[in-house]
């Protein structure tokens, strides 16, 4: 009886986990195969190497892994990375999806390493959205987020984070591309940052961007650039297709080997809520009385309509506590393990 009313309540609440399009990915077993020693990434979950000649990204796990990558304190047990060198120049892994419409938040963690010879060779890595094509016609709404050193001869120096846009006209900026804000420079190596962005496909331009250094616990950094007129490609006219797939890439050369590692991979409605480090909380437990019980279910149908709502009634309560299945989110996917949750007392 209760889980058919929760349902029912969700229902009439406008709530529609298939409408969703997005994706929420810390590459975990066992949706992941990860190893020490690397798994290569290509084959799973729809992943795939979309240029050849290149090296396979692979999923690692943090634990022992043979690229010495530190823990994402944000993280779970693996990672994916990508390094060139040997007969492949560069590294990629690409995988097709569906795009929310409107506004859409693009998150993913970043680090790089590296351990080669001066000088260095460009790029470190990037993130871009595809079809991109590389001009001077493109095809789809695009852009690239593009790491590249701060200095060839000082691998110490770090590396400058820059954004491939699209101009008016739509010709797409020169690389290496621009920088919102001095956060964006001077990366450093070993730590992991988190870059958010948002973009507004109907707008058909990047509105918002951020970035944090997860490692170190620092403050997230957030810019409007939607004055700066960012536009996708098609420019200021718009009128291209959606994007339908999304590319991690590494670069170097036989000799110079850029690696690149990515985590916390997250992109959604601009909407839906997002933490990929919830503070510490007890799963199922909304009313926030240290246990789990029928007493949850009604806050925990609030939490899931309206969060703004939940946390006006329960201000002392760690929202994301809705999230009973652990994927940062908040949605329809949290309904059978809540119940599951509220059946047994607790989660397992």
């Amino acid at each position: 009886m209760f889980k058919r009313n929760l349902v029912t309540f969700a229902l009439a609440a406008g709530i529609c986990s298939a409408a969703m399009a997005q994706i929420d990915s810390g590459f975990e077993s066992p949706n992941y195969n990860g190893s020490a020693a690397g798994t290569v990434l290509t084959g799973q979950n729809g992943w795939y190497l979309p240029v050849t000649p290149a090296a396979d990204f692979n999923v690692y796990t943090y634990a022992g892994n043979s690229l010495n990558i530190p823990a994402n304190p944000c993280g779970g047990d693996q990672f994916i990375a990508g390094f060139a060198g040997g007969a492949n120049p560069v590294a990629r892994a690409q995988l097709d999806l569906t795009f929310p419409t409107g506004e859409v938040l693009i998150s993913t963690d970043v680090l790089a390493v590296y351990t080669g010879p001066v000088p260095l060779l460009n790029n470190v890595g990037s993130f871009s959205l595809n079809p991109n094509g590389g001009g001077p016609t493109f095809t789809n709404q695009t852009f690239i987020l593009l790491y590249s050193w701060v200095n060839l001869n000082d691998p110490a120096a770090g590396y400058n984070a820059f954004y491939m846009h699209h101009n008016a006209d739509g010709t797409q900026i020169a690389q290496p591309g621009a920088q919102p804000g001095p956060e964006w420079t001077g990366l450093q190596l070993g730590s992991w940052y988190r870059t958010k962005t948002w973009v507004d496909f109907g707008r058909n331009k990047i509105t918002r961007v951020s970035i944090q250094d997860v490692t170190a616990n620092g403050p997230e950094t957030t810019i409007d650039v939607s004055g700066l007129n960012w536009w996708l490609a098609g420019g200021e006219a718009g009128g291209l297709p959606a994007p339908t797939a999304i590319r991690y890439f590494a670069g170097g050369s036989a000799a110079n080997a850029n690696t690149a590692a990515y985590d916390n991979l997250h992109i959604a409605a601009a909407s839906t809520p997002f933490d990929p480090c919830p503070s510490e909380g007890l799963p199922a437990d909304l009313n926030c009385d240290g246990l789990v019980n029928n007493f949850d279910i009604d806050a925990f149908v609030l939490a899931l309509s309206d969060r703004d709502a939940y946390e006006a009634a329960f201000p002392d309560c760690e929202f994301l506590n809705a999230d009973v299945n652990g994927d940062g989110l908040v949605n329809n996917f949290d309904i059978d393990p809540f119940v599951l949750c509220v059946a047994e007392g607790g989660c397992p």
